[in-house]
């Protein structure tokens, strides 16, 4: 586990939702064979799919499977969110270990806690509710609330907007490289978690600031 701490004066954090806080990437990933399947389209490539976990889900539609029908594509990306959706609130809470006791501590040191997601706005904040986080997170920020979805920079800079930090005073917290890159674009600290979506390999591509096997290890690296 990192002892030294490598981040001063920081205000906030800010974590992607799904397969960094939240073990929910099994949930994505058959959320989208599911919209597949239902379509009567044929069932892509798991590795693939899961390859795609960082990417905006429209897009990741268009990657993985022959759907060149906007019509199509726009009933698969609402089929996949409804089932998210379900999956989510049916087994909610399954945190990444040392996750609650992360939230629990940086809250003590009265650093402000944000969330980003792939998820649509009225979907992460029914989640927020039912997993107990409505206390915890004080913004969350998705695709759907901004122009431009990761890897741009808009929903990390709206949700410093809404926490009232400035971007030289948080860290961004992801899985995928998607994550880095918005953080890394956005002015803010970055911390790769490599358990989720890509590699530490990959992750480490990005040029994250730090990188962590668990969330538990991030307070020690926060002054």
């Amino acid at each position: 586990m990192p002892q030294t701490p490598i981040f001063r004066n920081i205000r906030a954090v800010i974590f992607d939702f799904d397969a960094t806080i939240a073990d929910t990437a099994s949930d994505i990933i058959e959320s989208k064979l599911y919209a597949m399947s239902q379509l009567g389209q044929p069932e892509p490539d798991r590795d693939l799919v899961k390859a795609l976990l960082g990417m905006n889900t429209r897009d990741s539609f268009y990657v993985f499977s022959d759907m060149s029908n906007e019509v199509m594509v726009d009933e698969a990306v609402e089929l996949f969110h409804r089932q998210a959706l379900r999956l989510a609130l049916e087994r909610p809470r399954r945190f990444f270990g040392g996750v609650s006791e992360t939230l629990d501590e940086l809250r003590r040191r009265r650093i402000k806690i944000g969330l980003t997601g792939n998820r649509r706005a009225g979907d992460l904040n029914l989640i927020i509710e039912s997993w107990g986080l409505s206390d915890i997170v004080e913004a969350a920020v998705t695709f759907d609330s901004v122009k431009r979805g990761k890897p741009a920079p808009d929903m990390a800079l709206e949700a410093l907007n809404e926490l009232g930090v400035d971007p030289e005073e948080a860290i961004i917290v992801g899985d995928a490289l998607h994550d880095i890159e918005m953080g890394r674009n956005a002015g803010c600290a970055t911390i790769a978690f490599s358990r989720g979506a890509d590699s530490a390999r990959e992750l480490l591509s990005a040029g994250p600031d730090a990188i962590v096997d668990s969330i538990a290890d991030i307070p020690a690296l926060i002054a």
